[in-house]
C-alpha cells in the first residue's frame, strides 16, 4: 500500500538535492520557490502535499535567516491579486498571524490551476519567487 509512499519520498529528496546542489536556481529566492513549487503540485505524496511544501517553506527561510514584514494583510493580499489576478481570496478567521494566512493562499493557488492563471512550472516559480521576494526580509 505504501509503495507510492517509498517512490515520493525518493523524488522529494531529489527535488533538495537538486536545490542544495544545482547552480540553475541561484540565491535564497529562486531556490524556495522552486522547492515550494515543486512539492506544492508535484503529487509525491497521496495526501500532504500542500502541507510538506509549508513546512518545508517555513523551515527554509528559518534556516537561512529570514522574517517575514509585518505588513497588514491588506497589503498581502493587494500583492497576492496582483501577482494573482484570477484567484479568490478571503481572511480565514480561523488563522489568526497575517503572514501564515499569506502562506495558505499561496499554497491554495498553487495548488489550484484557475486561481493561479495560465501558465508552466518556471512561470509559477518566477510568480512565488516575486512573492516571496516582497515578503520575506533577510535578517543576517
Amino acid at each position: 500500500m505504501y509503495e507510492a509512499e517509498l517512490d515520493g519520498l525518493e523524488k522529494l529528496k531529489g527535488r533538495l538535492v537538486l536545490v542544495r546542489n544545482s547552480g540553475y536556481y541561484k540565491g535564497f529566492y529562486a531556490q524556495t520557490a522552486y522547492l515550494f513549487v515543486a512539492v506544492a503540485e508535484g503529487h509525491f505524496f497521496s495526501n500532504g502535499n500542500k502541507r510538506l511544501a509549508l513546512s518545508l517553506l517555513a523551515k527554509f527561510y528559518e534556516l537561512n535567516n529570514y522574517k517575514e514584514y509585518r505588513f497588514k494583510r491588506d497589503k498581502y493580499l493587494q500583492k497576492l491579486k496582483e501577482i494573482f489576478p484570477k484567484a479568490k481570496l478571503r481572511k480565514i478567521s480561523e488563522i489568526k498571524v497575517v503572514f501564515p494566512e499569506m502562506l495558505y493562499h499561496l499554497t491554495k493557488i498553487v495548488a489550484d490551476k484557475k486561481s493561479r492563471g495560465e501558465g508552466n512550472f518556471d512561470s509559477l516559480k518566477s510568480k512565488v519567487e516575486e512573492f516571496l521576494r516582497f515578503s520575506l526580509s533577510n535578517q543576517k
